[in-house]
C-alpha cells in the first residue's frame, strides 16, 4: 500500500533560512514516509559537498543517520555526493545507491564497495528515472503517494525539458509537486516560459525550487506560478499532500 504523504526537510542548500544553519553550494533533502503498521520510511536524497556541513545541519535539524534506510545520489557531482565520499558511514541496513558510471569495470567495482546502481534499483514506493544525460549520468527520484507522484531533482544539468520528456515517455502525465535543483537562472526567459506551461500540462500544484536555481528564479517560480511570497533553502520542511 503506497503512503498517504510524506514530509521532507532541506539539510543542504545554497541558502540557508536560519542563521544557525550553514548555506553550502549543494543538495540534501531527507525525506520521511510512513509505511503500514507504524513503520516508516527514511531517505537522504544527495549528501552536499561536505559532511561537517552536513552534519551540522542535520543535528540541529534532529536528523538522524542510523534511521536511514536509503542514500540516493543522484549525480556524481561533489555538490550531491561530496558528503557520503568525506564521511557518511554506512549504517545497519542502509543501502546506498548511485549512478552507474562509464565502464562496466568499474560499476562492478561500485557493487563490490556495496553500492546499488540506480539502474538496478527497484521499490514499491521510490522510482529512480533516468539516466538525465549521458556521460554524467544523472536520475531524479519519483515517490509515489497513494493518490499522486512527487519528484526529487538534484541539478537537472541537462535541463528540465529531460525531465518532462522522460516523466511523459514512462506514462507519468500529472504530478503533484517537484522539490530540488531546477538549473534555472533569471536569464532563462524561454525555459521559464517551458516551465510554466509544463506546471499546466503536469497540473503541478506546489514546487520547491532548490541548489541549481538561481535565488531570483526561486521567486519567479514561486511567486507567478504559485502565488507564493517564500523562500526555500536549508531548513525547509513541508508535509505532501
Amino acid at each position: 500500500m503506497l503512503p498517504d504523504f510524506l514530509k521532507f526537510t532541506v539539510i543542504v542548500d545554497d541558502i540557508s533560512q536560519y542563521s544557525r544553519l550553514f548555506p553550502s553550494h549543494g543538495l540534501s533533502i531527507y525525506i520521511e514516509l510512513p509505511l503500514s503498521k507504524g513503520k516508516k520510511l527514511h531517505v537522504m536524497f544527495d549528501t552536499g559537498s561536505n559532511f561537517q556541513i552536513l552534519d551540522h545541519n542535520a543535528k540541529i535539524l534532529g536528523i538522524r543517520y542510523d534511521l536511514l534506510d536509503y542514500v540516493i545520489i543522484s549525480l556524481w557531482r561533489k555538490c550531491h555526493v561530496g558528503g557520503l565520499l568525506t564521511s557518511l558511514k554506512r549504517k545497519g541496513d542502509m543501502k546506498i545507491i548511485v549512478p552507474p558510471l562509464h565502464t562496466k569495470r568499474s560499476n562492478d567495482k561500485l557493487r563490490e564497495k556495496g553500492y546499488l546502481l540506480s539502474s538496478d534499483f527497484k521499490h514499491d514506493v521510490l522510482e529512480l528515472l533516468g539516466p538525465l544525460g549521458d556521460r554524467i549520468k544523472e536520475y531524479a527520484l519519483i515517490v509515489k503517494l497513494r493518490k499522486n507522484l512527487v519528484i526529487f531533482t538534484g541539478c537537472l544539468r541537462f535541463g528540465i525539458e529531460e525531465l518532462f520528456k522522460q516523466l511523459y515517455e514512462k506514462g507519468y502525465t500529472q504530478v503533484h509537486a517537484i522539490v530540488g535543483g531546477l538549473n534555472i537562472s533569471i536569464l532563462d526567459v524561454m525555459t521559464l516560459e517551458y516551465l510554466r506551461k509544463a506546471v499546466e500540462d503536469f497540473q503541478i500544484e506546489i514546487m520547491y525550487p532548490l541548489h541549481s536555481t538561481a535565488p531570483q528564479a526561486r521567486r519567479i517560480i514561486l511567486k507567478n506560478f504559485f502565488d507564493l511570497d517564500m523562500e526555500c533553502g536549508v531548513g525547509l520542511s513541508a508535509t505532501i499532500p
